[in-house]
Parts: structure tokens; sequence; C-alpha cells
């Protein structure tokens, strides 16, 4: 999995057909990969700052929920 990260910029990155998704290649890897139940549980494990500091374009996004919040009502 280091080899496939290492092969693109960010993880944002490694997904780029439906075929070679990165849920497709871990399964390449690990036959018994569950991408709802495992990824949830590697989401949690890795944390979602964590997350937000390798994605940029997901940090983006949630900081754009996360101002949302703080625009007034009209």
């Amino acid at each position: 999995m280091a080899k496939i990260c290492g092969a693109f910029a960010s993880p944002e990155h490694i997904n780029d057909s439906p075929a070679t998704a990165p849920s497709k290649r871990i399964q390449t890897i690990c036959k018994s990969y569950d991408k709802v139940v495992h990824g949830t549980l590697i989401a949690l494990d890795i944390g979602l700052e964590s997350i937000r500091q390798h994605c940029p374009l997901f940090d983006a996004w949630i900081k754009r929920l996360e101002g949302l919040n703080a625009a007034p009502n009209p």
C-alpha cells in the first residue's frame, strides 16, 4: 500500500478511474477488504485532521462547509 501511495502526489490523486479506485486497489492486496466497514474504521483510526492534512481538496470542502455556519442568515 505504501508503494501505491508513493506513486501519487496525494491520496486524492489515487482515485483516477472506477477500475483503479482506492478500494479496488486495496481489494487486490486484501481480498476480504470491505470498503464500508474497513474504510470507516481506517478513517476513525487515521483521524479527520490527518485526512485534511493529506487531502487538500477535501480540506477545502470541509472549510467551505464550516464557513456556512459562520455566514449570516438573510
